[in-house]
């Protein structure tokens, strides 16, 4: 485009304004220092022009706008803006003149900005200024070093020489629009927009030609720290199809990294940056002003991050708001994305079977009704307990007509083979199955999981039969009694052992339940325990989280159980390892793509990247819920998989960190294994058994969530003092010891195996 902004020169006077230097140039117009001669007291000052036959709207009129919106917040990090006119061939806006920007600084020094101290408190003031920015209903669409400015040191007010100032909002543009009751509502996205910003900065949406919202403001930010630290990957890249990257950081948890930065480093706000320990004079004047002085905002912002400045709209404004194209800004969402299960495309269930009182299977005499004939019963009586179902149901009337047309059975008809479901046996549904209570005299209580026969691709309650009942003849703490398991026209059914609290539920009830390192380090070793006794009859379990483990129930009949922890839920499990025809097991070859499986918050790596997943992916998931159990995992809040993918490639140290470091070897080994390799169990179980020395751990006490009602707990102990035998995971040593795998020939590279591997005849204990 040919440049038509007029040349000025040195000494031209523009309205009121004297030029003294030229500044800059650029694709917008110059930049010029000036003088007031109305008000010489100013000092020097900043003029920036634009031709007015420049093509497309202009860039100092939103300018203008959008710094006459920021000076009214008072903030420190927004130039003064004194004046903005239009000429005949030109438009000029004059503001604040402001020292070096953070390119300019950079490359005067390439280890300027080396130092923690100095890094991580630009970091937070870059933040806390696009943070403002974004309040007021606008984006940047342009962040990077050249538009960051030290503040001018000025003897009259030197407090301003340490703050980070943004400028340049020729390209901002109003992501958020008020009503007319005043409220800001986010505007619809574009299908399309033109690429605005600086190639080596822009997020990956602006590549995509996608509309630009407040994260793309905060990726740019976040390539422009990184660049401080060591050079961008794509520096020397020219093809903007190239620079394409993936990694999305929320504000909140960018300021979380910056304050570990501070604790690790020692960093104190009162530190003199690093340019400045060349020349002292500045900081020695700053320092004197700011001992009298109260603290800028940004040393403390906690709660400036957590919080947004705009009006809540409850849920019933949603739907009406999507039909305009617009949300607003803030949303109160009951979030379950976490027990969400993300299946592949071709995947989807039909609906699922409610259980209603309405629609009848059976009558209440123990015959049959018509129509729902016992088609096939496939297992026998042992093995396991509740899964999940579906969300909340509509209203019963609703309900009744729907289960009618699908035949799904009745929840106060429905009966196992000798008692009916009492009604006040039903257990709140999720996923793809309905859990009831049942009760039997000689049984006491148990539970019955439902699925529907038009859920599409593989029954899981077939499965999960077939992989109890090789658990049950384990004769294992670890894996509750399944009694039966049946289909009928409309659904299938399993019924097995009712048990107590999840340790989702005890951790959302009271946090503090199993925090103690007496009770998180015996939950890790008998979870690890029940997880390898899976392994060594050829499955993964693949959905391992705090919701598929239960604590046994207090009953007088075995009050030893209530100290057990039980695996549950194999719907999703897998065989990793097959039998030959000598009954050897055999590691099978690894599917080059696969479906996610597994619950987002607690899934390995692997799954993300849809690999095939082995053991050491459910011994990832273990450790993200025993690092949970310590501290909130950073990803628990983030809605998007990608996001939670990257935040998943960050450093394990930066994980750990503030209280669970002690995990970090097993970390290490997780990321250094493959499909085909075997945990290494005795490794991990050393971890857990060093915080039991350590803590002096006894493996007696009670649990966290027993203190408040020692009753079980008495009964458990008295009950344990006449016992002959101590419970299996209490001296696992053994059990957890290496034991060579076989491999299939094919992928013997693949796994790392560079000599023949030697086959195990199979044992008792099996692979693990």
């Amino acid at each position: 485009m040919e440049d038509c902004t007029p040349r000025l020169e040195i000494g031209d006077v523009v309205t009121d304004y004297k030029i003294t230097e030229k500044l800059d140039e650029g694709g917008f117009g110059q930049v010029f220092k000036v003088v007031s001669l109305k008000e010489p007291q100013l000092g020097s000052l900043a003029m920036k022009i634009e031709s007015t036959e420049q093509e497309g709207g202009s860039a100092i009129k939103l300018e203008n706008e959008v710094m006459s919106l920021l000076n009214q917040l008072k903030s420190y990090h927004f130039p003064i803006k004194y004046h903005a006119a239009r000429k005949k061939k030109f438009c000029y806006i004059i503001m604040e003149l402001l020292g070096h920007n953070l390119k300019n600084l950079r490359l005067q020094s390439p280890g300027v900005f080396a130092s923690p101290s100095t890094y991580s408190r630009i970091g937070v003031q870059c933040l806390y200024a696009i943070k403002q920015l974004h309040e007021l209903g606008f984006i940047h669409r342009d962040v990077k070093p050249g538009n960051f400015v030290i503040g001018a040191q000025s003897s009259k007010d030197p407090l301003r020489s340490h703050v980070v100032f943004l400028l340049d909002f020729g390209i901002a543009r109003p992501y958020a629009v008020k009503d007319a009751s005043g409220v800001l509502r986010i505007r619809k996205p574009r299908p399309n927009a033109e690429f605005r910003g600086t190639m080596r900065y822009c997020s990956p949406n602006a590549h995509e030609h996608k509309d630009l919202g407040r994260i793309d403001d905060v990726w740019g930010m976040m390539y422009m720290m990184l660049e401080m630290l060591k050079p961008l990957p794509w520096t020397s890249i020219i093809e903007p199809i190239e620079m394409e990257t993936s990694k999305v950081f929320f504000q909140r948890m960018i300021y979380d990294v910056f304050a570990n930065i501070y604790r690790l480093h020692s960093v104190k706000m009162d530190d003199p940056y690093d340019w400045e320990t060349a020349n002292l004079e500045s900081y020695i004047r700053w320092k004197a002003v700011k001992e009298s002085s109260p603290k800028y905002p940004w040393e403390d912002p906690a709660t400036f991050f957590c919080s947004d400045a705009y009006p809540e709209r409850t849920s019933k404004d949603k739907n009406a708001l999507e039909k305009q194209g617009e949300m607003p800004l803030q949303f109160s969402l009951n979030d379950e994305r976490d027990s969400k299960r993300f299946k592949g495309k071709n995947t989807k269930r039909a609906s699922k079977p409610s259980v209603n009182a309405d629609c009848k299977t059976q009558k209440t005499d123990g015959t049959e009704a018509p129509g729902s004939k016992e088609i096939e019963d496939f297992g026998d009586k042992k093995s396991s307990f509740v899964q999940k179902s579906d969300k909340v149901k509509e209203k019963n009337s609703r309900v009744s007509k729907e289960n009618k047309r699908a035949g799904t059975p009745n929840k106060a008809e429905m009966k196992s083979k000798r008692n009916e479901v009492p009604n006040k046996g039903e257990i709140k549904p999720k996923a793809s199955a309905t859990v009831v209570s049942l009760r039997e005299p000689q049984l006491g209580s148990m539970a019955m999981k439902v699925e529907s026969n038009q859920i599409e691709g593989g029954s899981a309650i077939k499965l999960e039969n077939e992989v109890m009942t090789l658990l049950n003849a384990l004769n294992s703490y670890h894996f509750p009694v399944k009694y039966h398991a049946g289909r009928k026209k409309h659904y299938s059914y399993i019924i097995m052992e009712l048990l107590g609290h999840n340790l989702k539920n005890l951790r959302l009830q009271s946090p503090e339940e199993i925090s103690s390192p007496s009770t998180y380090s015996r939950i890790g070793v008998q979870c690890l325990f029940a997880i390898k006794q899976l392994h060594e009859i050829g499955f993964v379990h693949r959905d391992i989280k705090p919701g598929n483990f239960v604590v046994g129930c207090s009953s007088p009949k075995d009050p030893l159980r209530s100290h057990v922890i039980f695996l549950l839920d194999f719907g999703l499990s897998r065989t990793y390892a097959t039998k030959d025809t000598l009954g050897l097991f055999k590691i099978r070859l690894a599917r080059p793509t696969v479906e996610f499986r597994g619950t987002m918050r607690y899934c390995s790596p692997n799954a993300h990247e849809q690999k095939e997943l082995g053991r050491v992916d459910d011994i990832w998931s273990l450790m993200y819920m025993m690092v949970e159990m310590l501290k909130h995992l950073p990803w628990e809040k983030a809605m998007e998989p990608c996001v939670v993918q990257q935040m998943k490639t960050m450093p394990d140290s930066w994980l750990l960190e503030g209280g669970a470091e002690h995990f970090l070897p097993i970390f290490n080994h997780l990321r250094s294994s493959n499909y085909y390799s075997r945990p290494n169990y005795s490794m991990i179980y050393d971890v857990f058994s060093n915080i039991y020395r350590v803590h002096n751990v006894n493996l007696e006490d009670p649990y966290d969530w027993e203190t408040a009602n020692l009753e079980s707990y008495i009964r458990w102990k008295t009950a344990r003092a006449s016992a002959a035998t101590r419970y299996p995971w209490e001296e696992p040593a053994d059990f957890f010891r290496p034991q060579p795998d076989v491999l299939p020939k094919e992928d013997k590279q693949k796994a790392g195996k560079k000599v023949r591997p030697q086959r195990v005849r199979s044992t008792r204990r099996g692979l693990g």
